[in-house]
């Protein structure tokens, strides 16, 4: 992706919301990427309780070149291999933050979740023989491994599970997937970039004290903590049991609350 083009993308993104959910070079060139200011704020979240200052991120990953073919008897999976990146992930919010940073990519992807209930959104930009072509994907099962280059540089490999989406339903991604002109993809290309959607959503129950489910809140976000490189729940997670009990009065005040996967309150210090 050139210059102007990314500047193009980012500008677009700005304006929009990042959310997951959805319907069914070198080192210089790496950091020039990172400078662009780009992505993804809402100023209020309707959850009770939520954090009303949340900043929304999207995630690029960039690549020299890949491939995405099917994979054998798994009907609508396809696998993409993304080849000699850098081995760092790019992490920005809009303004008025305009926060950019790296983290390492091997970090980056234990940190943001692959799970197969609720997967990441991206948007793949590629060289083609054709020109520039962009397919919306759902990832799985990412593996990533790191090379040595020429120079001594790392380089990494990364590939992963992937479902083309039938349509994109977020906004995160809303500007690219607009472009995707079809669902074909040729299955080799050059230069690549892979825009990630932001940290993701999860179900959360509420629960009685003998563990029977009351019932649950439905989908409650998490939000990237750039200084510790993870996501975080972006309330505290008091908040879901007392809202657990106002939902609930058969609870008698003693719901508790849990969800699936290891997400944590963040740290109460702010980032600096």
């Amino acid at each position: 992706m050139d210059t102007d083009r990314f500047k193009a993308v980012t500008r677009a993104l700005a304006s929009r919301r990042s959310r997951r959910s959805a319907v069914a070079g070198g080192g210089a060139e790496l950091a020039a990427l990172a400078l662009g200011p780009a992505a993804v704020r809402d100023a209020r979240q309707t959850a009770p309780g939520a954090n009303e200052d949340r900043t929304y991120f999207l995630y690029l990953q960039t690549f020299e070149n890949g491939r995405i073919v099917p994979k054998p008897d798994e009907d609508g999976v396809y696998e993409l291999t993304l080849e000699h990146g850098h081995d760092q992930t790019v992490y920005f919010s809009d303004r008025p933050e305009r926060i950019v940073g790296t983290v390492p990519t091997g970090r980056f992807l234990d940190a943001l979740g692959f799970t197969p209930a609720n997967p990441p959104n991206a948007a793949l930009v590629a060289q083609t023989s054709e020109g520039e072509d962009i397919l919306v994907v759902e990832l799985f099962d990412p593996r990533y491994a790191v090379g040595v280059g020429p120079t001594g540089e790392a380089i990494g490999t990364l590939t992963y599970d992937v479902r083309i989406l039938a349509d994109y339903a977020g906004d995160g991604l809303a500007h690219l997937a607009a472009q995707q002109v079809d669902r074909d993809f040729t299955e080799s290309f050059g230069p690549a970039s892979l825009f990630i959607d932001d940290c993701p959503d999860h179900d959360v129950r509420c629960v009685d004290v003998r563990s029977n489910v009351m019932g649950d809140l439905g989908p409650q976000g998490t939000c990237w903590r750039w200084c510790d490189l993870k996501c975080y729940w972006c309330r505290d997670t008091g908040s879901f049991i007392r809202q657990c009990n106002a939902t609930f009065p058969a609870c008698n005040g003693r719901c508790g609350a849990e969800w699936d996967g290891d997400t944590e309150n963040a740290p109460f210090s702010p980032c600096l």
